[in-house]
């Protein structure tokens, strides 16, 4: 993938302090020295992805050789408590404020594990791919994670559901980013403490189940330190188990005492108020925990980042905005076609007023978002709706805005855990059969109605299985080829950055990154023949391209007219070089 090893490579609580000899000596000792990897070149990217000549911990330049001597020191491991994802002190004002000790910790282990296994030591060609390999395994391990807790929640539907449930999550498209890029680790070790989290959790049990409750509450925390989004386990774990309550009242009631509240409903009702004060003792006090990490400060963004949240002029604008980013953000897990690293900056305009065309289809998404939760009321149990809702909407808040900014507008890899709520509501729609009125649900009608009900609804259903099982085949193929197709752009940061700049010509940012990568995979061969010179022209070439592209979409972008302009000087073309940047201040003001 494009970020290998630049995912951690900047971090050093996962590859050490970078200790460097003084100019002249000679080494320092055999032990340095045999920590010194001199031909280790170590590529870095920024926070957000971008190219960055210099990792920010351990100050190796992109494609640099160690100096004779120097070593990476390794971190206390508990300095990895009190740093962010990225290696700075949470109490730093230019910390990250991502809190994710248990993914640090996992990079830690897996570049000490392969530094001592492998000849080419833990940032090598053999390491990176393992480090992948690593990855598609937590991936594989959620999906068996999700197969197992759908069949908790339906335990009366076809095994069918659980079973495509799980093959449409194992290979949806829109997973690509957090699999195949080593950061995206955070989510995949979150998703399984989130749904281990769920799995051990009592729902709807007569006792406390301490020990249970207490495996769920550690299993959550866990979440949380992999990710912060795991922290909603709790809320999952809290509605399924309220939903599963009234749902059992519901079927006892006819059997009941004219308004009687059945002996065992009332029990568990306690008990489930009891559990649920236990956990929010347990579950608030970590997360007040981790909120007091941030030292009450919050995390600094570029005003591209996230335009609506952090430029908008008003609220209006703000809401439509964010609205509408919410329906393209559930829209990818149907249509996972337009996939980006990137969509920050100008990829969605700002919705400034309701006359917008686009307010049309946010209303649509979300009248198609009612008309589903609809269906799903009336035709499955209260306790399977309520938790594919959960999984679906809950992963996805700390992510919208609504509570505080965050520092992107669209994100595939937070994305992650909520496709597992589309993927459940996928399997039902094409797999799934009726459930409520069968089962003494909410709704009941008279046994002659009901049975004529049954024999109309068992006879649609034979005919309209074959083409719902064939809609869910289609569906898992085409998420399979899409995949395949995203990862091969995943393959290197050119085919990445050119194919997100396809999906989203509008973003500055992009054409940017695409000149960065060019510039950074170019090698000069050590000299000057005429095959390297012509190589060289067309790298500056290429470079010069993107970067103009990047201005013509905004012609106010610093960083790309810097960027431009460097490139000019190099090439001695002094008049253009002051002209552009001339030209930037101009529309800069």
């Amino acid at each position: 993938a494009i970020d290998d090893p630049r995912s951690f490579a900047g971090n050093r609580d996962v590859v050490g302090q970078l200790v460097t000899p003084p100019m002249g000596a000679e080494t320092l000792g055999a032990a340095a020295a045999g920590r010194g990897n001199h031909d280790m070149a170590i590529p870095a990217t920024g926070d957000d992805g971008s190219a960055n000549p210099y990792l920010p911990s351990s100050g190796v330049a992109v494609g640099e050789d160690l100096r004779q001597g120097s070593y990476l020191q390794p971190q206390p491991l508990a300095q990895i408590w009190a740093d962010d994802f990225w290696g700075e002190p949470m109490a730093s004002a230019n910390s990250h404020k991502s809190y994710r000790p248990l993914t640090v910790l996992s990079f830690r282990l897996s570049y000490t594990l392969w530094s001592a296994v492998l000849p080419s030591g833990g940032l090598g060609a053999a390491a990176q791919r393992a480090y992948h390999a690593e990855n598609v395994a937590l991936h594989a391990l959620v999906s068996v994670l999700l197969l197992a807790a759908v069949r908790r929640v339906s335990p009366r539907q076809p095994r069918t559901v659980g079973l495509g449930a799980a093959a449409l999550f194992a290979c949806h498209a829109v997973h690509c980013e957090a699999v195949a890029n080593v950061t995206g680790r955070a989510e995949l070790l979150a998703a399984v403490f989130f749904l281990v989290a769920f799995l051990v959790y009592p729902v709807y049990s007569s006792s406390t189940a301490e020990a249970r409750l207490l495996a769920s509450v550690i299993f959550g925390v866990l979440a949380m330190l992999a990710k912060e989004p795991g922290v909603v386990v709790f809320g999952l774990n809290f509605l399924v188990d309220a939903a599963a309550i009234f749902e059992q009242h519901q079927r006892q009631q006819q059997k009941a005492t004219a308004g009687a509240f059945p002996l065992s409903i009332r029990q568990a009702a306690y008990t489930l108020c009891v559990r649920s004060l236990l956990v929010a003792c347990m579950g608030g006090g970590a997360l007040g925990w981790r909120l007091a990490l941030n030292n009450g400060q919050s995390p600094r963004f570029s005003n591209g980042a996230n335009p609506a949240a952090l430029t908008a002029p008003d609220s209006t604008t703000r809401w439509l905005t964010h609205a509408h980013v919410w329906v393209q953000s559930y829209g990818m897990l149907v249509c996972p076609q337009r996939l980006s690293v990137d969509w920050g900056h100008g990829s969605i305009p700002l919705i400034g007023s309701w006359g917008d065309e686009r307010n049309l289809m946010t209303a649509g998404g979300f009248l198609v978002a009612c008309v589903v939760v609809r269906w799903s009321a009336h035709h499955m149990p209260l306790t399977l709706t309520t938790a594919w809702i959960s999984v679906l909407v809950l992963p996805y808040l700390p992510a919208s805005n609504l509570f505080f900014p965050v520092g992107f507008v669209i994100a595939e890899r937070v994305m992650y855990l909520p496709s597992a709520g589309f993927c459940i509501l996928a399997a039902l729609l094409c797999l799934g059969t009726a459930e409520t009125q069968a089962q003494g649900g909410v709704h009941t009608v008279s046994n002659s109605s009901a049975q004529r009900q049954a024999t109309q609804q068992t006879s649609a259903s034979a005919s309209a299985t074959w083409w719902r099982r064939a809609a869910f085949v289609c569906l898992v193929a085409l998420n399979m080829f899409r995949a395949l197709a995203r990862n091969e752009d995943w393959r290197n940061c050119r085919s990445l950055w050119l194919s997100s700049f396809k999906a989203v010509p509008t973003n500055e940012f992009l054409p940017l990154g695409l000149g960065e990568c060019i510039l950074e995979q170019y090698t000069p061969q050590g000299s000057s023949t005429d095959d390297d010179l012509a190589r060289r022209a067309v790298v500056i070439s290429e470079a010069i391209g993107a970067y103009r592209s990047s201005l013509r979409i905004n012609p106010s972008y610093g960083m790309a007219a810097v960027a431009l302009a460097k490139l000019l000087h190099v090439e001695k073309q002094y008049v253009e070089e002051e002209h552009v940047l001339r030209s930037t201040l101009s529309f800069a003001g």
